[in-house]
């Protein structure tokens, strides 16, 4: 019995992803193409899991800042 929970990256959250990477790139060594769009996906997992709903997260807003506006402890 696994203790893990998981969430379903959806359509809308790729399509989202794929938007918003070309607006919230960063200058640094990039190994991929999907590089920020991986990072993103990740912020919008994670949102959906802490906030219950990844829309509530935006990610044009956070370069250079914290991702999410709460520490975790």
């Amino acid at each position: 019995m696994s203790n893990y929970q998981s969430v379903s990256i959806t359509s809308a959250m790729l399509s989202y992803a794929n938007e918003a990477s070309t607006h919230t790139s960063v200058n640094r060594t990039i190994a991929s193409p999907f590089d920020t769009i991986t990072g993103l996906l990740g912020e919008l997992a994670f949102a959906q899991w802490f906030l219950g709903d990844w829309q509530r997260h935006d990610v044009y807003n956070t370069k250079g800042k914290s991702d999410f506006f709460r520490s975790i402890s």
